[in-house]
Parts: C-alpha cells; sequence; structure tokens
C-alpha cells in the first residue's frame, strides 16, 4: 500500500500550515495575500513530496530510537537453571555412558528426586555401584551428598541397609558424606549395620579420622 508521508520535516511554512490558524485561514478563503502566498507554497510543496511505501516504513517502529544509534539493548544471556531430576532418568544397574552424558547437561539436577523421594545417590549406594558413586559425587555439595529420603535415610543409610559393603566403603572415603545422621528412627547409618563386614568398615573409619 503506498501514501503519501505529509511531514513537516522542520519546513516553517509546512509547521505553520499544520496548526489550527493555518487551517482557519484556507477554510475562510482569506483574501490575505501572504496568506494566499503560503497556500500556494503549501500546494506546491505536497505535490513536490514523493509517495512513500508503509511496509518500509514499519522497519522504524522495529528499532529503540531512544538507544544510541537507534539499537535495541539486547537481552542478557541467562544460565539455565535444573529442572530435571538425575534420578528420574537412571535404571537399575546404572549405565555409566548414560549417567556421564547426563551429568555434563545443564538442565539435568544431580541432586533431584524421583516419586519416590529418593536422588540418584540414593539408588547408586543401594546398587553398590562405586564407580557410579564416585561420579556423582563430583557433581554434589556436601549438603546434597547428604539428602535424606522419607525414611530419614542418606545415601550411607541405604548402602548399609542393602548391606552393599563397596558402596559403603566408597561412601565413607568421602569427605562430603556426614556419618553422624540420624534417620526417623534416630539411628546412624553405622548403628543400622548387622553385618561384620561393613562395622568393621566404620571402625576402620573412625580409626583414620
Amino acid at each position: 500500500m503506498v501514501v503519501r508521508e505529509y511531514a513537516t520535516d522542520g519546513h516553517p511554512l509546512l509547521s505553520l500550515l499544520a496548526t489550527e490558524e493555518a487551517s482557519e485561514v484556507v477554510n475562510h478563503g482569506s483574501s490575505s495575500l501572504h496568506s494566499q502566498q503560503l497556500i500556494q507554497e503549501f500546494q506546491k510543496a505536497v505535490q513536490d513530496r514523493q509517495p512513500i511505501d508503509v511496509d518500509s516504513v514499519k522497519v522504524k517502529h522495529m528499532i529503540d530510537f531512544s538507544k544510541p544509534g537507534g539499537a535495541a539493548s539486547p537481552k542478557p544471556a541467562q544460565t539455565q537453571a535444573p529442572t530435571q531430576a538425575l534420578s528420574k532418568k537412571v535404571e537399575f544397574p546404572g549405565d555409566i555412558a548414560l549417567c556421564r552424558s547426563l551429568l555434563s547437561n545443564p538442565s539435568i539436577d544431580p541432586a533431584g528426586k524421583d516419586m519416590f523421594g529418593l536422588t540418584a545417590l540414593h539408588k547408586f549406594a543401594s546398587w553398590g555401584n562405586v564407580e557410579l558413586i564416585e561420579m556423582i559425587l563430583e557433581h554434589l555439595t556436601p549438603e546434597q551428598a547428604n539428602i535424606q529420603s522419607s525414611e530419614g535415610f542418606t545415601a550411607l543409610h541405604w548402602a548399609v541397609d542393602m548391606c552393599a559393603d563397596a558402596a559403603v566403603e566408597a561412601l565413607l572415603k568421602s569427605p562430603k558424606i556426614d556419618i553422624t545422621i540420624i534417620d526417623k528412627n534416630l539411628k546412624t547409618a553405622q548403628q543400622l549395620a548387622t553385618e561384620d563386614p561393613i562395622k568393621e568398615l566404620f571402625n576402620a573409619h573412625k580409626n583414620n579420622l
């Protein structure tokens, strides 16, 4: 669609005729010579104006002219927050390559819980998967490494409860693990131990402190 643009462009004549006073002069047909000259010049100026393409004018509305250079300020980049729990992505007995790939994804929360309130570390500990335990501990804070399930179990509790000797040993080696945390029955992981090999691991751990 093509229309004519009647901008004043700072022209004193066109600016004047854009006022109510100029409009009144045109409507009442003033015999003033000066007014007649103004009208004639205005008509000539309008005739000399070149048609413009309305679609091309739309471009200027896409630019923020309040900014230097007429360019809009870019929005700052936002860091993607973890939205998916790793625990919901892993299944027994645990896929090493898959877990490594998932842990490199910023949208994955390594400390997130599944529908049963279990974290990935809880699962790896109960499965006795030492490699996965060591892998995920690198991505957890001490607080995350000691998250409790609905039973009040930490990963260490789960490892003891499942008699996963190797998992207990791997967890006790990590400085992130707190062995003093109690479950809902007011028991530490060590107090849950019934197997001699696991009891010996706790005793050895205390001797190394």
